[in-house]
């Protein structure tokens, strides 16, 4: 029984454990280095400009990206919510299987459609301004400048956006998230279905609309109409 008890309050501990952050990116940037095209990915907050990691990978893989996640989860929390585009690799078994056993939720942006994910491209293209210049040879160089391309961005940069504050100094004064995770993907799955039965709608689209209003309604979302990227 007591042993019934601990293991209980474990779990309950872990779904209402506080999250860092409602939602994260995760996506691909080829680069050149040494006239050879290599894969980078990068992950960031979804809400302040903050990168949370880069790495250099062999192949933009399902295998890869699972990795990158759980480095990254272990390293500032598993977010409610991994927003993604609809590539392949993020769909694969290693992938989702990782992301329930964190108790993350797959947001996937509509097709061909980057300006759903508009910060994240807009951060690509200073990854690439920055990267376009540099001269570097090998493997490690590459890595190395990674992250101190995302530490001068996000420790130096000040931005007008940002009321000419650094992303860090956001990130370091983020509140704490408390929602019950269980709670959170069921009452998704129960709109997702509600959609896709009234209005419907292709699961794929159930879905995201289904999170996007479970966020809203939990004061974790603002929408704001834009048309750039």
């Amino acid at each position: 029984m007591l042993l019934r008890l601990v293991v209980a309050a474990f779990i309950i501990a872990f779904f209402e454990a506080p999250s860092a952050r409602a939602t994260c990116t995760l996506d691909q940037l080829y680069l050149r280095c040494a006239s050879e095209q290599k894969v980078a990915l990068i992950a960031s907050d979804a809400s302040i400009p903050y990168r949370t990691s880069a790495k250099l990978v062999e192949a933009y893989s399902a295998r890869e990206v699972a990795g990158m996640l759980r480095e990254d989860f272990a390293r500032h929390g598993a977010p409610l919510v991994l927003r993604c585009d609809n590539a392949s690799a993020h769909d694969a078994p290693e992938v989702l299987d990782t992301l329930r056993q964190h108790c993350v939720l797959m947001l996937h942006g509509p097709a061909y459609y980057p300006q759903y994910n508009g910060q994240h491209e807009r951060q690509n293209r200073e990854h690439r301004d920055w990267l376009h210049y540099a001269a570097l040879e090998t493997d490690p160089q590459l890595q190395a400048e990674l992250l101190r391309m995302i530490d001068v961005l996000n420790e130096s940069w000040l931005r007008r956006s940002l009321g000419w504050r650094s992303a860090a100094t956001l990130w370091a004064a983020r509140r704490q998230i408390r929602v019950n995770r269980i709670k959170l993907q069921d009452d998704v799955a129960e709109r997702a279905a509600r959609l896709r039965r009234r209005a419907r709608l292709r699961p794929h689209l159930a879905n995201r609309l289904a999170i996007e209003q479970a966020l809203e309604d939990r004061g974790l979302l603002k929408r704001i109409a834009g048309g750039w990227c």
